[in-house]
């Protein structure tokens, strides 16, 4: 319906914007106004994934644009996006991308 599709979007803006402090399932379909069965099921169909992909997506394309437009620091970058540890980040981005975020400033 119409006014899943406008809570479906409103709970995409909500991860965009929270990269750092990820609201749970649970929380993100109650700040919504739709059930989370009806959140995951309408996600996975309008972006083609769920929503941990895409928030995971979402923190990974913008530590790569801060890896390779600003000087921070890996570690900062981390923190930025609500990583713990800087380990667990870096874990992360070599899986999503392949790569080290390091090799990739490097090869800036």
């Amino acid at each position: 319906s119409p006014s899943d599709i406008a809570a479906i979007e409103q709970a995409r803006d909500i991860l965009i914007g929270n990269l750092a402090a990820l609201p749970n399932m649970q929380k993100l379909s109650r700040q919504v106004g739709i059930n989370r069965t009806k959140l995951q099921y309408g996600f996975r169909d309008m972006f083609g994934m769920s929503v941990t992909q895409f928030a995971e997506k979402q923190r990974m394309e913008r530590a790569h644009a801060l890896l390779l437009e600003t000087a921070m620091s890996v570690s900062a970058i981390a923190v930025e996006l609500g990583y713990e540890h800087p380990s667990s980040f870096s874990t992360r981005f070599r899986h999503y991308f392949g790569r080290s975020p390091r090799l990739i400033r490097i090869q800036r």
